[in-house]
């Protein structure tokens, strides 16, 4: 194991003085430029902010970085509260989150309340070379040629040159603040000086021979780091024992042949300083091995530098480093890329595009592209390139090389655009097979080796697949083996034997399986009828995971096979994928698979639910996969892209549990922007009218910020949350009211442990549409109805009034009317009784004493009843009787009447000689005989009581007026609804009187 670690070192350190990318540390540096925002590219000064935001510095203007977006503030004439009009050489954020810019005209903060700069009148055209923040409100500024100290809160400044004899007697040109220490960069040494005693001691450094102290740092170890611009100098000095290290006399450095100033200093969490020159990139020194590394800047790979001119340095909250430079800015993880790269060729040769690479027995790399194949000893540094010139005998039968395989010999097969060629390291000699070794001259896809010793070559012609036997030495055709020979012809792109020895053949049509043990052979092909198959038929790459799925990537997406419960699983961008486009798999210790696609690599976890995304952002330097992906024996991963060889060890691969700060960036409200303030108990106020606008929020992801998702939802207006990737939240026609936005932002859709933020809203609502003035409408409507009412109930009642009235004095008229009928029996009545009297009297004397006896009861009744409306049935009955017997005094058997009615109904009233009135009405209408006599019946029908007479009328009938049954009918309509019925038959002469 040592050794083998010993041989990886000496393999990186070629690497890179060749100029190859795996570099120390696997460096990856995103850039900023003016095509991601800047407002240009000459970078001063760096800080982030207490949310979390890196503000970045340019000689005209200032800009914001979200990690994806830039916000710029530029100076707009007539506005003081915009950004300066001058260059900011240095800016800050103090530990009470103070935002402080130093300028050439003077101090400035930032309002994060209002997004707005003020500006500080005390130090008014002040020109500021150098802030450095402190605790206790306290400001330490080199500027106007002198050290000050500014108390923030009570705007006091001090010269502390006046304040303390050391720091006047050494000039003052750099500062950095260690503990409650300030240092002093000085001529010859430097002063550290202590605010709360107000000491200060001036440290001299041989070593400098009275140079100037352009830029001073101390790391973790208490060294002190001391750089001189004009002799390109570099101090490492520690204090203690009066030790210095000189820097720029390293032998790495001194290898650059160049003079370079060396403008900033940084230490990072591990204690490395990383230091920024003018002329010769980035170094980085360890101090556990005295080491410089190099990062420099490389034509074709500008995100793996940080360019050659470089200005300042910074460390944010993530421990990310920030480099200022000309040409923008660019930032970087010490030692936290998870990927590395390796290309094909030596550094002059500079071709990219990688096909297959392996690691032989001895730990050499051998390498095929389209440009020949390539061998890396990392003993001898040596590199051994095979390519085809022109005018040069072929070394290979094509420069295009699809397939590399070591045999268990250790000779090389290669598998050509035009045969099949196999080097011998130990003879230094290149076989080429052609037909009469049995296998055709023709463009191969792939060479792979299987368990058993055999070789395997796939083609587009001839017969397809050939396989050369280790133990045999000879080659086969696919025609020669039981299983597979049916599939002759078909195009074989790769070769993959699993865990129980199981052939898998991968065509550009399909999919074949061959299990020689039990000799079974399976075909899968995709037709679009079914899902129990492959996703797509052009087969590239082949791996199986440790529970036995079989795992196949196509151009359609990627398979998974479980033979053992015959189930299929499907990756695409349905699932997640950027392209359908995959090409290179791998299985790592963990049992994830990594996907290697046309647009980034997947890692999908060991349980299978989650895919992991990287790309350039990630540290790759490409996101173009191509052909087959391979192991090193340390369980490294390397995958072939368009750039190069991607490394990785899976095992380093952390899911990044941090929570990344998100905010509201702003809100757009008819077409104007509206910033937000990013505190707690933020509020945002629309006018009547503004029901559509769109929030835009941000997460500040620096790492990886193509993986940030949003979450959000209008509570009050909608119950279900949006997940997107895209941060904007676009609503429109909100009705006005009072609502609550909620929202979110996670790495990878991980949602769990993410505490939502939230902005009230409240919107206006028009006057129209306010409750109070529907309360105001509903209650003058209700008053102008109640007016309305009190009006119409009062003319109703007028109207009632005289309805009554006229009523009352119909009713009246009509009781004057029935007495007046009631009356009539006086004259009549009495007549005919005193007529029929004077006959009795003359014939029965006794008799006649009966009859009188009568008819004093019948004028005895009537009188009685004249002051009553109604009389009970019982007494109006009795009356009758007495009126029928009368009238059969006078007309004998002539008239008969029967009354048969219950006692029960004589509780019920009927109008007073209603009854008389019918019966006489029937007398005097119809003719009495003994032979015909008039028969009057009286009984209940109903709720009616019945007077009904046979019809004997005569042909005249004398002193009829016919107002006897009208006047009555009318009488009863004040009495009831229902009506009197009257009914005439051919036999019967019937009235019908409802009983009250």
């Amino acid at each position: 194991m040592m050794k083998f670690c010993r041989l990886f070192c000496a393999l990186l350190c070629v690497f890179l003085n060749l100029g190859v990318y795996a570099q120390t540390g696997n460096i990856f540096f995103h850039d900023i430029t003016v095509r991601n925002g800047l407002n240009d590219g000459n970078v001063t000064s760096i800080t982030q902010d207490k949310y979390g935001y890196i503000w970045i510095a340019t000689q005209g203007a200032l800009n914001r970085f979200n990690g994806t977006t830039i916000e710029r503030f530029a100076h707009k004439q007539g506005d003081s509260t915009s950004a300066p009009a001058s260059i900011p050489y240095s800016i800050t954020s103090g530990p009470d989150g103070r935002l402080w810019f130093g300028c050439d005209n003077g101090l400035y903060e930032f309002d994060f309340a209002s997004n707005k700069f003020n500006k500080h009148a005390l130090l008014q055209n002040w020109f500021i070379a150098k802030i450095i923040a402190a605790p206790k409100n306290q400001l330490y500024l080199i500027c106007n040629g002198s050290l000050y100290e500014y108390n923030t809160v009570q705007q006091k400044l001090t010269d502390l040159k006046e304040k303390n004899a050391v720091i006047n007697q050494y000039p003052n040109y750099s500062l950095c603040l260690n503990g409650d220490a300030l240092y002093i960069g000085s001529k010859g040494g430097y002063t550290i000086y202590n605010n709360a005693t107000n000491q200060a001691v001036f440290n001299s450094v041989t070593a400098l021979s009275q140079l100037t102290v352009n830029r001073i740092m101390v790391d973790k170890t208490g060294y002190v780091w001391l750089s001189n611009f004009s002799n390109a100098k570099l101090v490492r000095y520690h204090a203690e024992n009066g030790q210095s290290e000189i820097i720029s006399d390293h032998p790495a450095i001194r290898s650059l042949n160049k003079t370079a100033s060396y403008n900033d200093l940084i230490c990072d969490s591990k204690n490395n300083t990383w230091i920024t020159t003018n002329v010769a990139g980035l170094l980085q020194y360890t101090p556990a091995t005295r080491q410089v590394n190099h990062y420099l800047n490389y034509k074709d790979k500008d995100s793996y530098n940080a360019g050659h001119i470089l200005i300042c340095l910074f460390s944010d909250a993530g421990e990310r480093l920030w480099i200022g430079k000309v040409g923008g800015c660019s930032y970087f993880y010490p030692d936290k890329n998870l990927f590395s790269t390796l290309l094909p060729f030596p550094e002059k040769e500079r071709i990219l595009t990688s096909r297959i690479v392996r690691e032989d027995n001895s730990g050499n790399y051998w390498f095929s592209t389209g440009h020949g194949i390539s061998y890396y000893d990392p003993h001898k540094n040596t590199w051994s390139v095979w390519r085809n010139e022109p005018d040069k005998k072929n070394v290979i039968y094509n420069n295009s090389v699809r397939g590399l395989e070591i045999g268990s010999d250790g000779r090389i097969w290669l598998a050509t655009g035009g045969g099949i060629n196999c080097y011998d390291p130990k003879s230094n000699k290149m076989a080429f097979f052609d037909e009469k070794d049995s296998i055709p001259k023709a463009f191969y896809f792939t060479a792979n080796k299987d368990r058993q010793g055999r070789i395997w070559f796939g083609t587009n012609g001839y017969d397809g697949l050939y396989y050369y036997s280790e133990s045999a030495h000879k080659f086969y055709s696919v025609r020669q083996h039981p299983l597979l020979k049916q599939f002759i012809g078909y195009p074989a792109r790769i070769v993959y034997d699993d865990s129980k020895g199981r052939i898998w053949v991968g065509y550009g049509n399909g999919l074949a399986m061959a299990d020689e043990k039990n000799g079974v052979c399976k075909f899968w092909k995709n037709n679009d009828s079914s899902r129990n198959t492959i996703i797509g038929n052009m087969v590239i790459d082949i791996k199986e995971d440790k529970k036995g799925i079989v795992w196949v990537s196509t151009f359609n997406g990627v398979t998974g096979i479980d033979l053992g419960k015959d189930q299929y699983y499907w990756i695409n961008e349905s699932q997640g994928l950027k392209t359908n486009i995959a090409s290179s798999l791998a299985v790592d210790t963990a049992n994830r698979l990594w996907i290697g696609t046309a647009a980034g690599l997947y890692m999908l976890d060991e349980k299978r639910h989650n895919l992991y995304y990287f790309d350039e952002a990630s540290g790759l330097t490409s996101a173009e996969f191509t052909e087959h992906a391979g192991y090193q024996k340390d369980d490294r991963i390397i995958m072939p892209t368009t750039k190069g060889f991607i490394r990785f060890r899976p095992s380093e691969f952390k899911k990044e549990e941090h929570q990344i700060p998100f905010y509201i960036a702003s809100v757009e409200v008819q077409g104007e922007k509206k910033w937000v303030d990013k505190g707690n108990n933020n509020q945002l106020h629309l006018n009547a009218g503004q029901n559509s606008f769109t929030l835009y929020l941000e997460a500040l992801n620096y790492s990886n910020p193509s993986q940030t998702w949003f979450a959000y939802k209008l509570s009050g207006f909608e119950k279900e949350w949006h997940y997107t990737t895209d941060p904007k939240a676009v609503y429109t026609n909100i009705p006005g009211g009072n609502y609550t936005f909620l929202f979110k932002a996670a790495m990878r859709n991980e949602f769990d442990h993410v505490e939502e933020k939230q902005l009230t809203i409240t919107i206006k609502k028009y006057f129209y549409t306010t409750s109070w003035f529907w309360t105001l409408i509903t209650c003058s409507g209700a008053l102008a109805l109640y007016v309305l009412y009190r009006n119409r109930m009062n003319k109703q009642r007028r109207i009632l009034l005289l309805e009554t009235k006229a009523e009352a004095l119909e009713k009246e008229k009509t009781l004057v009317q029935y007495e007046s009928l009631k009356q009539q029996l006086n004259p009549h009545f009495l007549f005919n009784s005193l007529t029929s009297l004077r006959s009795l009297i003359r014939s029965d004397t006794k008799q006649a004493t009966g009859f009188l006896d009568g008819l004093s009861k019948v004028y005895r009744y009537v009188l009685k009843s004249g002051d009553q409306e109604l009389v009970p049935l019982q007494f109006e009955l009795e009356f009758v009787k007495v009126f029928i017997d009368l009238q059969k005094t006078r007309f004998g058997e002539g008239l008969q009447a029967n009354i048969t009615i219950t006692e029960n109904n004589y509780g019920r009233y009927i109008a007073p000689v209603s009854l008389q009135n019918l019966v006489e009405n029937a007398i005097k209408h119809n003719t009495t005989d003994k032979d015909s006599p008039l028969v009057i019946d009286i009984y209940i029908d109903a709720e009616y009581v019945v007077v009904r007479n046979n019809l004997q009328k005569y042909h005249l009938v004398e002193t009829s007026n016919k107002k006897g049954l009208t006047g009555l009918q009318t009488l009863y309509r004040y009495y009831t609804d229902k009506p009197i019925a009257i009914i005439t038959d051919e036999h019967y002469f019937i009235v019908k009187i409802p009983l009250l």
